[in-house]
């Protein structure tokens, strides 16, 4: 006997076929669940990652400011810094970083409009998942996507970030 399903859920609808000759209609519900589940599983699980935001020439700075970049103690930054409208960077002799020092320069202006171009297309992207105010990430494993909270994102404990297997997984917050 072949009973056809649907189930709408959330933005998509799915729809099944399920074949189990002889089973009653309430078992052949429960299969159809069951089916249903491993089928969203399956399907969040190989949901494509979002594109990554393109960051242009802000994507060398390690770090990037607009008041004042000041160091405090054995810091180690891995690319540019730059700071801009204000030029002021202090305390690079016990930090280090392994880049150019841009402080005020036409590269820090531009590194910084790029940033803010970077921002706008971060936060108009669509979220893969929204959350309840002050959500607590710790604990979670995330799969790459756009995550959002009406308000911010906590983390207690351990977030692991799957990127179940691709090089290239981007996640948003």
């Amino acid at each position: 006997m072949n009973q056809r399903f649907k189930m709408k859920c959330k933005h998509r609808t799915l729809s099944a076929i399920v074949a189990f000759a002889g089973l009653q209609p309430q078992r052949m519900l429960i299969g159809f669940v069951v089916a249903t589940a491993v089928m969203f599983v399956l399907d969040d699980a190989m949901a494509a990652s979002p594109a990554p935001i393109d960051l242009q020439s802000a994507a060398s700075f390690g770090v990037l400011a607009g008041s004042k970049i000041e160091n405090t103690g054995s810091t180690s930054i891995g690319g540019n810094i730059g700071s801009f409208p204000t030029a002021t960077i202090t305390g690079f002799g016990p930090g280090t970083f392994t880049g150019v020092n841009h402080a005020g320069d036409g590269v820090t202006q531009l590194a910084k409009t790029d940033l803010g171009l970077a921002y706008i297309d971060a936060a108009g992207r669509a979220p893969t998942v929204t959350y309840g105010a002050i959500h607590d990430l710790g604990g979670e494993t995330l799969l790459p996507g756009v995550y959002n909270d009406p308000s911010s994102f906590g983390i207690t404990g351990i977030l692991i970030l799957d990127a179940a297997g691709d090089p290239n997984a981007v996640w948003i917050f």
